[in-house]
């Protein structure tokens, strides 16, 4: 269902065009608007290589189920000896890079 507003001047808004073409997902995409004029995005160099990071580590695991196993079964055989001053070590040097 529409409604026709009357006696409202302004420019003619058509709905919101898509890109689903080649150029999506580009460092620099082009929508054409129907007054003629091109609006353009361009990523910065820091958002480029977040998106970089990002695919490169989609492939990796968050934990290495190797070192987990090995863990745990250190853990169930009592071999496990924490050192709570290198963890602790960690942890600020973790603090301080945030």
């Amino acid at each position: 269902m529409t409604n026709k507003i009357t006696g409202v001047a302004g420019p003619v808004i058509g709905p919101a065009e898509r890109s689903t073409g080649p150029g999506r997902g580009t460092t620099e995409a082009r929508e054409p608007r129907g007054s003629g004029s091109e609006d353009s995005v361009r990523l910065t160099a820091t958002a480029q290589e977040l998106r970089a990071a990002t695919e490169a580590l989609a492939g990796v695991p968050a934990s290495d189920p190797q070192r987990v196993a090995a863990v745990k079964t250190a853990i169930e055989r009592g071999e496990y000896k924490p050192d709570p001053a290198k963890i602790a070590s960690q942890l600020l040097k973790m603090e301080d890079q945030i």
